[in-house]
């Protein structure tokens, strides 16, 4: 399964919310929608929080080794 970047998350949030603005979305479908965003925010805020400490390791010098693998996710 390919794994999603945090630039295609972002857009799929603005995607949501540019349809939750729309007056003519239903309540069931603004609901399933707003499930959605919870959950795609929620990722993105864990891959940030990861991203940080990877960072902070970094700067701190524990880090000195770069995987490859991790440069092109």
């Amino acid at each position: 399964m390919k794994k999603i970047s945090i630039e295609e998350r972002l857009e799929s949030l603005k995607a949501i919310l540019s349809t939750l603005e729309q007056e003519e979305t239903s309540l069931s479908e603004s609901l399933a929608l707003f499930e959605k965003g919870i959950k795609t925010y929620r990722e993105s805020l864990e891959e940030i929080e990861a991203v940080k400490g990877r960072i902070s390791r970094l700067v701190d010098g524990e880090l000195l080794e770069v995987d490859e693998e991790e440069l092109h996710e």
